[in-house]
């Protein structure tokens, strides 16, 4: 009587199987759904547009560099600011402002100012503001960047991590780009600029990309000391001239002058008087 009143158990057979059929089949049908509708939601293929490393046909890519600017050099140093004569003068300026270093052009001698980014384009266009001159041997810059000869080709390899400092110039759009190095050994041939398409072969201005605290302690007197650095090459290139062409610059005197107009008129006045007694 007792067992013909009980309930069947939750864990018989037929209801174990029956639950275990259902949860499954409806498992099954929720992975195909998903796997059917996975291919139209998610495509299978990404393309990703990568640049080569050492040039860029497409103007996007080179957009993307001008974009990212990011600086390569650390924020001032408070000692740097300190040891200006005058540094809450000198704090008022930020790094935006006074940029990495200067450069004079040699054609209109207006002053730029230069500025160390990461990545390819170590100082993007360095054409000048006003006249669109572009950096040559003839202009003055300050030690962020310094003319190096042709036959420099071997240097020490940067730290770990670090870019090279060296770099080349567009000699047509002034685009400068940052040199390869392997080892010690610098690259500066089979550059295509990603500018105007200038091949390169070893043919470009060369530059070191050099320290950056002199400027940023006192850019007044950077400044000043490019100014005496052009008045020195123009008084030595006055002189090459001089001497090329063997002109005498010293200017005449006035009392050689007179001493020898004084005597030409007393010869003149002996000869009168002889041809008078004759």
């Amino acid at each position: 009587m007792h067992n013909l009143g009980r309930k069947p158990s939750i864990l018989h057979s037929n209801r174990l199987s029956f639950a275990l059929t259902s949860r499954l089949s409806s498992f099954l049908a929720t992975t195909n759904a998903k796997a059917i509708c996975t291919p139209t939601q998610y495509p299978t293929t990404l393309h990703k547009f990568e640049k080569s490393p050492r040039t860029s046909s497409r103007p996007l890519s080179l957009q993307e560099d001008f974009d990212s600017t990011l600086p390569a050099e650390p924020p001032t140093d408070s000692y740097l600011i300190k040891e200006h004569e005058y540094p809450s003068i000198r704090a008022l300026r930020t790094d935006a402002d006074i940029g990495d270093g200067l450069w004079l052009c040699s054609h209109c001698r207006h002053e730029n100012i230069l500025r160390h980014y990461k990545g390819t384009f170590p100082f993007k266009h360095l054409r000048c503001h006003r006249c669109h001159h572009i950096l040559c041997s003839h202009c003055h810059t300050s030690a962020i960047l310094s003319p190096i000869p042709f036959g420099l080709i071997y240097a020490r390899p940067p730290p770990l991590g670090r870019e090279t400092r060296y770099c080349h110039v567009c000699p047509t759009c002034g685009l400068s780009h940052r040199a390869e190095q392997e080892g010690s050994t610098l690259d500066f041939y089979a550059t295509k600029c990603a500018g105007c398409g200038l091949s390169s072969w070893g043919d470009w201005p060369r530059y070191h990309i050099g320290d950056h605290e002199p400027y940023r302690r006192d850019p007044d007197a950077s400044f000043a000391e490019l100014i005496d650095q052009r008045a020195e090459d123009a008084a030595r290139l006055a002189f090459r001239w001089v001497v090329a062409n063997k002109v005498d610059s010293r200017p005449a005197s006035r009392m050689s002058n007179a001493d020898v107009g004084s005597d030409t008129e007393e010869v003149d006045a002996g000869v009168e008087e002889s041809d008078g007694k004759k």
